[in-house]
């Protein structure tokens, strides 16, 4: 299947939301980003380099949703605000409420859609205004680095005309063949085998890295190399084998893990999007367990974490952390999915070692 040729490629996921928040801005009178505190540390880079207002929303209580009655004591109805949705690993808790809120109010909605597959909008199931992609590592479309935005129709010619506006540079050919390789040599499993054995000695969760503010300028953007754009086509054409692999983990997630005391799915095959495959499987367990079971898994082979170690709303002084997302970070697991067939061996016997696990801390 051919890419959509109503998006605008560029270097990154985190530069098109940057491009889309900066033409909100100049262009709509935009001023202030309703957001979850649980997301990449880039996301709230885009929002302050882009000069708007980062405002928190925090979540349903033990659900990755955003919780729509905090969005509406925060919220101001018109044009000034603009609502950022994720769909978390590729799950939408919460969304079709989240959009019907915009949708009421008139507020800008953007789908933060780096977890989904880039021919979602394609779909119809896509509601929001706006919506931007990611090509990086673990994406599930990953070429090393890259990403792209959409705009809805309406609004498309003049948000274009705006970054065409704008100074840009192409990647070069030899650097995006270089990024390529890379990406591949890390996410190869024999290489990802050695990592996790270095890994499961570690005694603790790995700290994030510093928060960078303002590391994006408006000045210039880099356009994604017409060999990246070309890969990007030829991976969604065949597609179709990744997205049932990803489909069988869960399903395989689902049998072996779901009923274990104490430990909760924060997604489900109903609630699994038609068109998409998943890039992580959430779970939340009780505090006391969640870093014997990530070690557990990882010195089983399988490359999870707890994704996101920090609320980015905790790098904002003037920020009350929400206290619902802080509770469920404690506690959270993300666990892989799709790097290969085996893995779904290891989740069968990965379920006798999370049952010790849970007797041993239930006495």
């Amino acid at each position: 299947m051919p890419a959509p040729d109503d998006i605008l490629y560029c270097s990154s996921g985190t530069e098109a939301l940057f491009l889309l928040l900066s033409y909100l801005r100049d262009a709509k009178g935009c001023k202030r980003v309703l957001l979850s505190p649980f997301t990449c540390e880039s996301v709230l880079e885009s929002v302050t380099a882009s000069r708007l207002h980062p405002v928190f929303v925090d979540f349903v209580s033990d659900s990755l949703s955003i919780d729509v009655k905090d969005l509406q004591r925060k919220a101001i109805a018109g044009t000034e605000d603009i609502v950022l949705y994720t769909h978390l690993f590729g799950f939408s808790p919460g969304y079709a409420e989240v959009n019907a809120f915009c949708r009421d109010k008139k507020v800008f909605l953007i789908e933060d859609c780096a977890h989904l597959i880039m021919d979602w909008v394609r779909t119809g199931a896509c509601q929001g205004d706006a919506a931007f992609f990611s090509f990086g590592l673990s994406k599930p479309l990953n070429i090393g680095k890259g990403g792209t935005c959409w705009i809805r129709k309406e609004m498309r010619d003049e948000f274009l005309l705006y970054a065409n506006s704008l100074p840009s540079t192409e990647i070069g050919t030899i650097p995006a063949i270089i990024t390529l390789v890379s990406s591949y040599i890390r996410t190869n499993p024999v290489l990802l085998d050695a990592a996790v054995a270095f890994m499961s000695k570690e005694k603790s969760t790995p700290i994030a890295r510093p928060y960078s503010e303002h590391r994006l300028r408006l000045d210039e953007w880099t356009r994604l190399n017409s060999f990246q754009i070309s890969l990007i086509e030829k991976l969604l054409s065949i597609f179709a084998p990744m997205q049932r692999m990803r489909r069988e983990m869960l399903a395989t997630y689902e049998k072996n893990l779901k009923d274990l005391y104490g430990v909760q799915f924060l997604c489900g095959e109903s609630a699994l999007l038609a068109n998409n495959a998943p890039v992580r499987v959430p779970l939340i367990v009780s505090a006391e367990q969640r870093d014997p079971l990530l070690r557990a898994s990882i010195q089983n082979g399988l490359w999870t974490s707890t994704w996101i170690h920090f609320l980015i709303s905790s790098n904002c002084s003037n920020e009350t952390v929400c206290h619902q997302a802080a509770d469920i970070l404690k506690r959270i697991i993300a666990l892989p999915v799709g790097f290969s067939h085996e893995e779904m061996a290891i989740i069968v016997s990965l379920r006798k070692q999370f049952q010790a696990i849970i007797k041993v801390h239930e006495k």
